[in-house]
């Protein structure tokens, strides 16, 4: 695609398309794929994707165009190739063409935060046209309509405003959504995304709904410490060795539904439950590697020895379909938190397939567990259990067979995933592509967030239209945990945090922005003194039970 530049107004530079690629034809054309593409990372020197893990109908790709740099597609693997220099813009358009319409697959470099780069806002906007408003008046610009660069004869430049007319096709659509996304020789800008009802900027909150994955607001519950609604399945494991605190309290999905109807998380004001792994777990209790090897039963769920099983002692399959539907009828969404990295060593597929976990024991003669680091994607997470190969594509297809049972058995509407740093995107790839199809067929939004403690590279290399929807944002949590608790953290690396995570994740990323999880001591027992954080609460709530301290 070539581009030219146009000069307009009070010396405005922008560069923008001289042969813009049309947009599809009909309303199928937008089914190719799901959701907004977002954009993708690529570095200098080779860089392979794959495109059938970006479009659900790979084998209609005519053909693929990019600018700058040496491109190879091979339309029978949908392997694309591109060798990019390293003078390379560091955000460009790659077009992948379907049915005579062109996708637009957004192609960013890395870059380090960079206080210079520029910024857009939105200025303004009246009937069917929004201002842009940019503080570099020569920053260049790509506006995308849904997965489409905008025609730029719906551009108007007007000295640091830009004019966006918004195209006659969206009024077809119930909601579309207009993207905006700078840079310039110092970085690029923050993106700005208008949300269309009908090809009509979104006015109201209202009518935001709860597939809106941006809306989404989370509680989280452990179901055996959440609410007993029926006795007669609690079930402790008797064992004089395992205390009260590590054994079963009773929680069952039938104290979440009566919480349900009796407004509770309306109280809230959330619009979805997370709930913890609800598969069958082991009826036994098992000591932990590291010393004092306390011993714990699976009262928390991330034991499982079945794949497609509900554990009896948090109810029925029949509980879990009445809860979706209850919740559902809330207009509330329901997440299930879904354990990939491993089983428990009874389960019946890793006993008939004892091939399928990684090695316990390394070429030292150590054992591989808890190497967070250092064995990331093999580690196990304690002796008994054994963290899945991913390397086998049978692993692959039977786990994401199962992720699939619970999503259309249960009408579930997306997944917490446990531990996801530690397995290969291999999987993550595999399912999102199952995923997409799913949304597709049952018309459906499917949210999917990760758990990863790590860095913001790290984290974020789960993220995008081919991998997790989101993460959670564990770094800026530490950030703003501190903030609230100590006086003498200013605010400005509150500030600092917040800039930080919209530069790696997109200013309109769907990171989960948390005040706490069942891994971590509460905020509250911080902020009221009960606990200080050189403080190693976990062996203190073994010989306490760990309260707020100043209420106020």
């Amino acid at each position: 695609m070539m581009k030219t530049w146009i000069a307009l107004g009070l010396g405005l530079l922008i560069t923008v398309s001289a042969c813009t690629p049309p947009s599809p034809q009909t309303q199928d054309d937008f089914k190719a794929v799901s959701g907004l593409l977002q954009t993708v990372p690529i570095h200098s020197g080779n860089n392979e994707f794959y495109l059938n893990e970006f479009f659900l109908v790979p084998e209609q790709i005519d053909s693929v165009t990019l600018s700058g740099c040496e491109l190879t597609y091979d339309s029978l693997s949908y392997r694309l190739q591109l060798q990019i220099p390293d003078d390379f813009p560091i955000l460009a358009e790659c077009h992948v063409w379907i049915n005579k319409a062109a996708f637009t697959l957004l192609l960013k470099r890395p870059s380090p935060p960079n206080e210079q780069a520029p910024t857009i806002r939105s200025a303004n906007y009246s009937g069917s046209e929004i201002s842009i408003q940019l503080s570099d008046p020569t920053m260049h610009l790509i506006i995308l309509w849904e997965n489409f660069s905008l025609d730029h004869t719906l551009q108007e430049l007007e000295g640091n405003l830009i004019k966006v007319r918004i195209p006659f096709v969206a009024a077809g659509f119930e909601r579309s959504t207009l993207r905006v996304f700078g840079y310039n020789e110092h970085g690029i800008s923050n993106d700005i995304m208008i949300p269309l009802v009908k090809g009509k900027v979104m006015k109201y909150a209202e009518q935001l709904d709860r597939m809106d994955k941006k809306a989404i607001m989370v509680y989280f519950m452990m179901i055996d410490r959440f609410y007993n609604g029926d006795f007669t399945n609690d079930q402790p494991v008797i064992d004089s060795e395992v205390d009260q605190r590590a054994n079963y309290y009773g929680g069952d999905i039938a104290g979440i539904l009566q919480k349900v109807r009796d407004g509770y998380f309306d109280s809230l004001g959330v619009n979805t439950i997370w709930l913890s792994p609800v598969t069958q777990n082991t009826l036994h209790a098992f000591h932990e590697y590291p010393e004092p090897h306390r011993k714990f039963t699976g009262y928390h769920g991330y034991w499982p020895i079945s794949l497609n099983q509900p554990d009896f002692r948090f109810g029925t399959k029949e509980n879990l379909k009445q809860l979706s539907n209850e919740v559902h009828a809330k207009k509330m969404n329901i997440l299930l938190d879904f354990v990939s990295n491993h089983v428990h060593e009874e389960a019946p597929i890793i006993l008939a397939n004892p091939e399928w976990k990684t090695n316990l024991d390394l070429p030292d003669g150590s054992k591989n567990i808890r190497l967070w680091d250092e064995q990331r994607l093999t580690t196990w997470f304690d002796s008994f259990l054994p963290s899945l190969d991913y390397s086998n594509p049978e692993v692959v297809q039977t786990m994401t067979d199962s992720v699939m049972y619970w999503l259309s058995e249960y009408k579930l509407d997306g997944f917490r995933h446990d531990a996801t740093k530690h397995i290969p995107d291999t999987f993550w790839r595999s399912l999102t592509k199952r995923i997409h199809h799913y949304e597709k067929d049952s018309i459906k939004t499917i949210y999917q967030i990760g758990e990863t403690y790590g860095d913001y590279e790290l984290t974020g290399s789960y993220v995008g239209s081919n991998l997790l929807d989101a993460q959670f944002d564990f770094n800026l949590y530490w950030q703003a945990r501190n903030c609230f608790v100590l006086d003498e953290e200013p605010m400005s690396t509150l500030a600092e945090s917040i800039a930080k995570s919209l530069h790696y994740y997109g200013s309109h990323h769907t990171m989960g922005n948390i005040t706490g999880n069942h891994d971590m001591p509460r905020f509250a027992s911080y902020a009221g003194g009960a606990l200080k954080f050189e403080d190693d609460a976990k062996e203190i709530a073994w010989k306490d039970t760990i309260g707020v301290g100043d209420s106020i």
